[in-house]
């Protein structure tokens, strides 16, 4: 029991050094926007769509329903971009709101 309750020890310590600091995580969200507004803004639908996770929730400005796969993703995106003017992303720098798991 003992060898046991050290191996679980070992492995949630282990999992705890990979953990970001929140200046890393701040920066990679700040990273995932630009690179989200670079695509939009150069119409780039397979890019775009590759930002997304395999299983997608996109309910898109100009969407009139909720959208749910990559294929989805990218036929909106492309509607999007074949409208003109053509939409362009402004002020690309996110602020993401911190929420604490103790809030209600």
């Amino acid at each position: 029991m003992r060898y046991a309750f050290s191996a679980l020890l070992a492995i949630g310590l282990a999992g705890c050094q990979s953990t970001s600091s929140p200046e890393t995580a701040k920066a990679e969200v700040g990273q995932v926007a630009q690179n989200w507004a670079t695509a939009f803004n150069s119409c780039d639908s397979v890019k775009a769509t590759t930002l997304y996770d395999s299983e997608p929730v996109l309910w898109g400005t100009v969407a009139p329903v909720i959208i749910t796969s990559p294929a989805g993703v990218q036929q909106y995106f492309e509607r999007v971009c074949s409208s003109n003017p053509k939409p362009q992303v402004q002020g690309s720098q996110s602020r993401p709101e911190e929420h604490h798991d103790n809030e209600t």
